[in-house]
């Protein structure tokens, strides 16, 4: 896919997500709102991973016009986390994953949308290198499984810490869960990576265009 500077293109039937590894976002979120007025970024969904924050620091967490949307907070050790900020137009539900985390093996959060045309579970992923990877495979497809209907679409973004660039054995169990549960990858940048899995008939066409990449930060339309 061609990456290239995000436009300001609108539509009824367009998401659009920003997902960064933000490595603490303490401080940052100033920062961050003058880095999307500059390069016209408005998305809908805001996902972070590794924000460091405890559960009490959370939810201070403020950008004009978001809200808080759901998050995982380490407990025992320092770092990680993730969190979905959405637009504050925008109704949602979040998805109680608690029981699937395990802190560096699997961090998770999600939150589930209904659109006039489109049921949608968006997940924020994150696991640490030293992150036990066969607990997480066998914990994500716990999760597709136990969530997976007729006509539910879902929307994965994250950093999982498996270069897909590369030919390894991990990638390789990454690609088998992928082919396993459908999915299919719209962003493939080595570890930063968005997975979807469109069940619904007005998606059978689906075009990723206005994908912006900088320094580890991207949006995707779709």
């Amino acid at each position: 896919m061609e990456l290239k500077r995000c436009n300001k293109r609108k539509s009824t039937n367009s998401i659009t997500l920003y997902h960064q590894n933000v490595r603490s976002l303490t401080n940052k979120l100033d920062e961050l709102s003058i880095f999307m007025q500059r390069n016209h970024i408005g998305p809908q969904f805001i996902c972070f991973t590794e924000h460091h924050l405890k559960e009490f620091e959370i939810k201070k967490v403020s950008l004009e016009g978001y809200t808080l949307a759901s998050g995982f907070c380490r407990k025992v050790s320092l770092g990680g986390g993730v969190c979905i900020l959405i637009h504050k137009s925008i109704e949602h539900q979040p998805i109680d994953l608690s029981n699937f985390c395990y802190e560096k093996t699997l961090e998770i959060c999600a939150v589930k949308l209904q659109f006039e045309s489109l049921k949608l579970i968006i997940f924020c992923v994150y696991r640490a290198p030293t992150g036990n990877l066969e607990h997480f495979f066998s914990l994500m497809e716990k999760i597709l499984n136990h969530l997976l209907q007729p006509k539910l679409n879902f929307l994965i973004c994250g950093d999982l810490n498996i270069n897909l660039l590369t030919k390894s054995k991990d990638a390789s169990k990454l690609l088998f869960m992928q082919g396993t549960n459908l999915l299919n990858y719209c962003v493939n940048l080595g570890f930063y990576l968005i997975y979807y899995l469109f069940n619904s008939g007005c998606f059978n066409n689906i075009h990723f265009g206005g994908s912006c990449f900088i320094s580890g930060n991207y949006v995707v339309l779709l």
